[in-house]
């Protein structure tokens, strides 16, 4: 029997937030909220932990770099101890949202160039898990799976979640496809649906070359940006309902 498996989005990256948003919370298990460096605001981030907490849902610091005109997606020159500093700090600012209404953070996902540039670089990598858990060695650490990033959660003990995307294309095991590129974003509903059953029942995915990866897959991460992301999760929950033993 496949288990079922958790479903996360990156959410929260408005200057408010849109209908879309809310319905997508019926559609997924965990969220990762910005917290207002790449994307966001208090009053955000304040209205999308009480929308989290009322679908139950698991609730995630997205923290990303300090670069809101590119979305936090823009290569930047960042040190180890940087990094590990703005982690910290987004960290405790979503925190105190979730304190105030008596929750628990549960999990920490890096954004945008931050999350890939850690999937590679190690020494990145350990500043990012090493920020994660001098906060709280209890939260759990979404990483790319395979990556640098997930290596070093596991290596510094953190509950460490290797995930995989539904609506990103590979390059490789531990590259996804640059955003630059016109294939990057996964939009037809039919490709969508392939490549997240494939990796709920089969631990794979194809790359852009046709090459069969095998991965580790613990959650799958949609992002609240995809075009038609809701028509497209809407889909897929539909598709699931009818697998056998899911």
């Amino acid at each position: 029997m496949v288990k079922k498996i958790d479903i996360n989005c990156d959410i929260g990256e408005n200057d408010a937030i849109t209908a879309d948003e809310l319905a997508l919370l019926d559609y997924v298990h965990s969220v990762n909220i910005a917290c207002g460096f790449h994307a966001g605001n208090p009053a955000v981030m304040q209205q999308t932990v009480k929308n989290a907490a009322d679908k139950n849902l698991s609730i995630g610091a997205h923290p990303g770099t300090l670069d809101r005109p590119n979305f936090g997606r823009k290569k930047v020159t960042l040190t180890g101890p940087e990094a590990y500093n703005l982690i910290l700090y987004q960290i405790g600012a979503l925190s105190a949202f979730l304190n105030v209404e008596g929750l628990t953070l549960t999990h920490v996902k890096p954004h945008g160039f931050l999350y890939n540039q850690a999937a590679v670089d190690a020494e990145l990598a350990h500043y990012v898990a090493k920020a994660v858990y001098d906060f709280d060695s209890k939260l759990k650490l979404y990483a790319l799976s395979g990556s640098q990033l997930a290596a070093a959660g596991e290596k510094c003990n953190l509950p460490t979640i290797h995930e995989a995307f539904a609506d990103r294309r590979y390059l490789s095991a531990d590259q996804l496809v640059p955003r630059s590129d016109d294939n990057a974003v996964i939009t037809s509903t039919d490709a969508f649906i392939e490549q997240a059953t494939k990796l709920i029942f089969d631990q794979q995915v194809i790359s852009i070359h046709g090459e069969v990866i095998k991965l580790k897959v613990d959650t799958i991460c949609i992002h609240s940006d995809t075009p038609n992301i809701l028509d497209l999760v809407k889909a897929l929950s539909e598709s699931l309902k009818k697998q056998i033993n899911y």
